[in-house]
């Protein structure tokens, strides 16, 4: 019997992550984390833009929209950036402001990513021809030009780079170990390459961002570096830490040999390099109820010629 499939493409995957969460939920439980994520928006400035918008819970739309004469905010699903704007209960003035753009920061949607894997993966063809094909489609992945011509003071990203297709990958080969199509270490060898062919899509991420930045204009990333599960004693550990504001690089940089997300970390590197003095700052994300993560962010302008 052939694999099937239902509505497995990058928009509705991203769909439907975000109707897995109870945004309501997260936008109280973000509220501390909002607020500090705040400061680092906290200049006024003409036009600014939002990559990876989704729910709106990790933005203050008010201090943004208070701050910014005209605020665009991209995202692939347009009915989470919707309900968020909802949820924040604007004053019309502000609302005026924005305007929502749909937008595939990957590339994956164009290059068909979901459909060219499972057409392989549907013919059980060896690992080594999905491998190919994945490296192809990889290859293929570059995000469309975002708003051509227009340029922003402020590009702000929410975490992206683990959401950059990597984890889809991840869920389809696990539909595919449970129905039983591919060994484990065959599922495995397509996961590394999936891996090395991200590199490449987080370049492109990179370069998207640097685009629609003004020649004065200052870039804010935000990413999940490190993952921590509710029963980790380190959570504890950083959580007070992190209340008494003890938790400096330092102690974070001995942490990511053995908890860092790698893909976040990668992105984080390419970008830093074509930042003119970068600065970084930590903050703890209380996710839910079963996981928190350290973010990293990363401030700076663009370097000249880049």
């Amino acid at each position: 019997m052939p694999l099937k499939l239902k509505n497995f493409n990058i928009r509705q995957f991203n769909r439907d992550v975000n109707r897995s969460q109870d945004p309501d939920a997260q936008y109280l439980r973000w509220a501390a984390y909002r607020q500090q994520i705040g400061e680092l928006v906290s200049e006024s400035r003409h036009r600014s833009i939002v990559l990876g918008a989704g729910a709106l819970n990790d933005v203050d739309l008010a201090l943004l929209c208070s701050l910014s004469g005209f605020v665009v905010l991209a995202d692939i699903d347009m009915e989470a950036v919707l309900q968020g704007i909802e949820r924040q209960e604007l004053p019309t003035l502000l609302r005026k402001k924005i305007e929502v753009v749909q937008h595939d920061f990957s590339g994956a949607h164009n290059a068909r990513l979901f459909e060219r894997l499972v057409a392989v993966v549907q013919r059980q063809a060896p690992v080594a021809m999905v491998i190919v094909t994945l490296a192809e489609i990889l290859a293929d992945m570059k995000p469309v030009p975002l708003l051509p011509g227009q340029s922003f003071d402020l590009v702000f990203s929410c975490p992206v780079y683990t959401q950059l297709v990597y984890t889809q990958i991840e869920v389809l080969l696990k539909i595919l170990h449970a129905a039983g199509l591919y060994a484990y270490d065959e599922l495995n060898q397509i996961l590394l390459a999936a891996h090395q062919g991200m590199q490449a899509v987080l370049r492109h991420y990179n370069d998207l961002m640097l685009s629609l930045l003004g020649p004065d204009g200052r870039l804010v990333v935000l990413a999940d570096i490190i993952e921590l599960q509710a029963d980790d004693p380190l959570l504890a550990v950083l959580t007070a830490k992190f209340a008494d504001t003890l938790v400096d690089s330092a102690r974070i940089r001995t942490l990511l040999d053995e908890h860092g997300l790698e893909l976040a970390l990668s992105g984080l590197a390419d970008l830093e390099a074509r930042l003119d003095k970068p600065e970084s700052s930590y903050f703890l994300w209380p996710f839910d109820a079963s996981k928190s993560y350290v973010v990293q962010s990363l401030a700076g302008r663009r370097k000249d010629g880049i």
